[in-house]
């Protein structure tokens, strides 16, 4: 499973619109490091969300809904290297794409 997501590598560069990102190459003071980080960490939630909670009952998909809460939580107090935006979007790209793999592999 782990393998749909390796090789994939994402930088991005913040723009005006906080929800809106376009991909560099790289960041020049850290050779693209922390958004490599980012996308790590990301994808670690995505596998915890999709893999770690058993079930498709109203409470499971109300712990999933937590992750969004904690971010929200934690955006308040701290800044974040990538805006909350985009980091939710992404947990939601990276779960659908999850589990349409899912889908394609268990049928």
């Amino acid at each position: 499973m782990t393998d749909f997501f390796l090789g994939k590598k994402f930088c991005v560069t913040s723009t005006e619109d906080t929800s809106f990102f376009v991909p560099s190459s790289t960041n020049p003071e850290d050779g693209g490091l922390l958004e490599e980080l980012c996308e790590t960490l990301i994808l670690t939630i995505v596998m915890v969300l999709w893999k770690g909670i058993v079930g498709s009952g109203d409470e499971a998909w109300t712990s999933r809904g937590q992750i969004f809460s904690a971010l929200r939580y934690l955006h308040r107090d701290h800044e974040f290297y990538l805006p909350l935006v985009y980091i939710e979007r992404r947990i939601l790209e990276l779960c659908m794409e999850t589990c349409l793999n899912d889908l394609k592999i268990n049928g």
